[in-house]
């Protein structure tokens, strides 16, 4: 049996981190769905914790956006606030953390679990939402039967049947689990998708850090919601002169 932390967008919010982290107490394994760093105040910081605790990594976007600008490419994909705050970041990190960042792949299967940031195979992306056309797209370029991603910031559970399913086409489900648990219907013609939320930058409307954990012999999966001091966060980053609007949003969620 592993129990498995699974924490996505942490977006170097450390006040965030440290409260999820102390929530779970412990845990066998921690599964890492990107943007550890972008937007917050402590990149440096998140990306140390997680590597202490061995957490197995892929590239969000905003790692991918960084490093495509350390090559002076600038096709990144960001509005001017977050392209604003990723050159912010990229100036508290060391050439240690920049060579930590480029180990990090964009998706990565571990037993029965395929982890990438936005949408399968390894895209970093693409916004994979419940839309019954994308989820069914999405089902034909999994690895494994579980797929877990992040960036959309909304925690949730949906499931699609693969399109080579005989008398079915894509059939779709899905379920906002915003706390509690759930259990994966994990079967050879099922595909799930599971979002853990946000660690550092909630958007459901919920401004407490989002995690999840999963028990593997059981496939039972738990939604956590965590009270941190977001006040803190946000006056850290208004001294530092990061964009405002990313500073006030952490304390309504949106």
């Amino acid at each position: 049996m592993a129990r498995i932390a699974i924490l996505s967008d942490i977006h170097g919010n450390r006040e965030a981190l440290d409260a999820v982290l102390e929530d779970l107490q412990a845990a066998d394994l921690y599964w890492n769905i990107g943007d550890v760093i972008g937007y917050g105040p402590d990149p440096a910081y998140c990306l140390e914790k997680m590597d202490r605790l061995g957490a197995f990594t892929v590239q969000g976007n905003h790692e991918f956006a960084l490093l495509r600008l350390l090559e002076e490419d600038f096709d990144i994909g960001f509005n001017i606030i977050a392209f604003e705050a990723l050159m912010w970041t990229m100036k508290q990190l060391s050439s240690e953390h920049l060579r930590l960042i480029r180990r990090f792949p964009k998706s990565l299967v571990y037993r029965k679990a395929h982890l990438v940031h936005g949408c399968p195979p390894d895209n970093v992306r693409t916004y994979l939402y419940h839309e019954p056309r994308m989820l069914k797209v999405a089902a034909d370029h999994m690895q494994a039967p579980i797929c877990v991603i992040g960036h959309t910031h909304f925690p949730g559970i949906a499931y699609a049947l693969r399109s080579d399913t005989p008398g079915r086409n894509g059939h779709w489900r899905g379920v906002t689990l915003e706390k509690g648990s759930g259990h994966l219907e994990v079967r050879a013609e099922m595909r799930v998708f599971l979002n853990p939320g946000s660690v550092g930058q909630p958007r459901d409307g919920n401004a407490k850090a989002s995690y999840a954990l999963l028990d593997t012999e059981t496939d039972i999966i738990t939604i956590h919601r965590v009270a941190y001091d977001a006040e803190k966060t946000k006056a850290k980053m208004l001294r530092l002169g990061l964009p405002e609007v990313l500073a006030y949003r952490l304390v309504v969620g949106r």
